[in-house]
């Protein structure tokens, strides 16, 4: 029996797309079948000395016979033609010029499979629009390759297409509809999403994880569960993917997505272990697979360099290509890339006219000596000029770190800033630049993806702070007031930085040291980091620290300023301290001190920002904060006590 082996898969992928194209040139089994004794020896390299002449003609024979059979006629609707065996006394295929019980004969278990759904796969991905729409007018292609054409013409911007094609799929016979079939439900996810339609998406998928098929079942809870995971709706993600685990227990995409949420939530002990336990199970089942055996174990090692070096592959191509180039400029030295010009006050800072940038008058409460507004060196002058010229989106209004919905759809749907970024990479080294990009990154629906925090985000940020560092080095002045819309960049950079250690390096300490540093460059705190500050301390047991800042904004409007000053002194044993505090607390906040010593409240109407003085306000420093004053030996009781005086005095 003749033993062969193809080791290049991607020779034999090749050799396969040119015989479908020949067929359908010619669409005769017999010239196809000349073309295959010419040119299979010749594609897959045969060696005469390994292989006799006649056994490579046998081969090509064999496997030219299995494309023939698999592949589609556009003559015929595009479906095959399959030709049977030649009878024992008619010539055989090979072109030897014996009969057929002579010569091949015998040797039919030698030709390799050749699925259709492969032949169709190759063909999606190269039939011409005109071509495709025929063969789905002719009902031609499986269904369940119908998500590979969804995929072509989402390429393409045609949601609304993908969304008439494949909703069809999922309107009857569920029970029938297998795994091959999750493709299709992502696909026309996928094109809901592109076309806003939220809430038609989350119904088709509730009514998928209740009537589907338990695959189908199964690829809806987990893309809730990702749904679930871009809003850090954690519980709720745990919640979905304990469903889909149900449905499919050994699917590997469960076993990534676990390895996803836990690592999210920086949860990286338990991702140990729970890839412990999915290598197991997978390296049991007949047919082990190699690549998940080795990222399992990648996430043994270091769970977050594993799922950061999985997802590049799979997701937006615009973040694989900023990615190259922040890799790129990352590895050069660090530059001194503006300086500090002083003024007296943040007022003059506010006045302090820069090219390139909008002044906004914000007169500051306090008198701030020392103060400084950032220039850029010449160089960064120029670059910062040439982005713009490709950047066109303008910065977040006021205070705020986020764009609007729409403003970030446009931001990645006209990248030519990244042909610009791309040309001059030293430029990601300018802080307004840095700020562009980390506020676009922050939006990005992949934003919360562990591969685009641990290679995008984080470079980035690092890089901000080292960059300010250096200038603040050259420099040594007290302040960079945000009034100076020049000093905002940086200021927001070190924002984002806080936000990054708090939510995916869990870095409590790092957290507060960024918060210390900002009140500490603009103490007029424009962006409230006061009131993190204060809750951090206060829950570190540091109630001196907390006191300290409380005290540097008398008459606040912070409920976080407010009681935290009394949780503070009450905590330090100043009783009478606190209780006079407290007193001037309820007489500023009422609201707050009810929603404190209740057991249950009704939550109210909520405003972002909530007004000071208002029950949203008092209901979020109750979400925030209660527990520490109910863990407060004696602190409940002692409010009871105070308020009915304070409030029979203000009546």
């Amino acid at each position: 029996m003749i033993d062969y082996d193809y080791e290049d898969a991607e020779r034999m992928e090749q050799l396969i797309v040119t015989a479908i194209t020949t067929i359908f040139r010619e669409q005769n089994f017999s010239r196809f079948m000349q073309w295959s004794r010419a040119s299979i020896p010749q594609a897959l390299a045969f060696d005469e000395d390994d292989l006799p002449f006649y056994e490579q003609q046998r081969l090509a024979t064999l496997l030219g016979r299995a494309i023939w059979n698999a592949t589609p006629l556009p003559k015929r609707g595009y479906r095959p033609q399959p030709v049977a065996l030649p009878e024992p006394d008619a010539p055989c295929l090979c072109g030897s010029g014996l009969d057929f019980k002579h010569c091949c004969a015998g040797y039919e278990d030698e030709a390799p499979e050749m699925p259709e759904d492969f032949i169709w796969e190759l063909l999606l991905e190269r039939l011409s629009e005109k071509r495709l729409q025929a063969a789905l007018h002719h009902r031609a292609i499986p269904e369940h390759l119908l998500a590979q054409v969804g995929d072509r013409w989402l390429d393409a911007g045609r949601p609304a297409k993908v969304v008439q094609l494949l909703e069809p799929l999922f309107e009857q016979a569920l029970d029938t509809r297998d795994e091959r079939f999750a493709a299709a439900l992502e696909v026309l996810c996928d094109a809901y999403d592109a076309q806003r339609h939220r809430k038609k998406k989350h119904a088709f998928l509730d009514r998928m994880t209740c009537s589907g098929s338990r695959p189908l079942q199964a690829a809806a809870w987990q893309r809730w569960c990702r749904i679930f995971m871009d809003e850090q709706r954690f519980e709720r993600a745990e919640s979905a993917f304990a469903q889909a685990q149900r449905q499919a227990p050994d699917n590997p995409a469960t076993a990534l997505l676990e390895m996803t949420l836990l690592v999210v939530q920086r949860r990286l002990d338990l991702a140990i272990e729970r890839a412990r336990v999915w290598k197991y199970r997978f390296q049991r089942q007949p047919n082990p697979n190699p690549d998940l055996i080795e990222f399992l174990r990648a996430v043994i090692q270091d769970p977050e360099a594993a799922l950061a070096t999985t997802y590049p592959l799979a997701f937006d191509l615009q973040l694989i290509r900023l990615y190259s180039i922040i890799e790129q400029q990352l590895d050069a030295p660090l530059p001194l890339v503006a300086d500090i010009v002083p003024v007296e006050t943040p007022a003059a800072a506010a006045e302090h006219q820069m090219p390139l940038f909008a002044i906004t008058m914000l007169p500051p409460p306090l008198p701030l000596p020392r103060s400084g507004v950032l220039c850029p060196r010449p160089p960064g002058y120029r670059q910062e000029r040439q982005w713009r010229q490709h950047w066109t989106l303008a910065k977040p209004t006021g205070t705020q770190l986020d764009w609007t919905a729409d403003q970030v759809i446009k931001v990645w749907q006209r990248t030519s800033w990244l042909d610009a970024l791309s040309d001059h990479p030293e430029s990601i080294d300018q802080l307004d630049i840095l700020d562009d990009l980390t506020s676009a990154l922050a939006v990005h629906p992949e934003a919360q993806l562990p591969w685009v925090v641990y290679y995008l985000q984080r470079p980035l940020y690092q890089r901000a702070k080292q960059l300010i560092e250096r200038i603040l080095d050259a420099h040594p002045l007290t302040c960079l007031p945000w009034s100076a819309p020049s000093n905002r960049p940086a200021l927001r950079l070190l924002l984002r930085l806080y936000q990054s250690y708090l939510q995916h390096e869990r870095d409590i300490d790092a957290a507060c040291e960024v918060l210390e540093w900002l009140l500490q460059l603009n103490p007029q705190d424009d962006h409230e980091v006061r009131a993190e500050l204060i809750n951090h301390y206060l829950r570190a047991g540091e109630h001196t620290k907390a006191l300290d800042v409380t005290r540097r904004f008398p008459n606040d409007y912070l409920a976080d300023t407010v009681y935290g000053e009394v949780l503070a002194l009450y905590c330090l044993g100043e009783r009478q301290a606190a209780t006079f505090a407290l007193r001037g607390a309820i007489q500023r906040l009422p609201w707050v001190i009810s929603f404190l010593i209740r057991e249950r409240v009704r939550r109210p109407p909520l405003k972002n920002p909530p007004l000071p003085g208002s029950d949203a306000q008092a209901w979020r420093y109750r979400v925030a904060m209660r527990d520490l004053w109910v863990g407060e030996r004696g602190m409940l009781k002692w409010l009871q006590g105070i308020k009915p005086a304070v409030v029979e005095e203000r009546t």
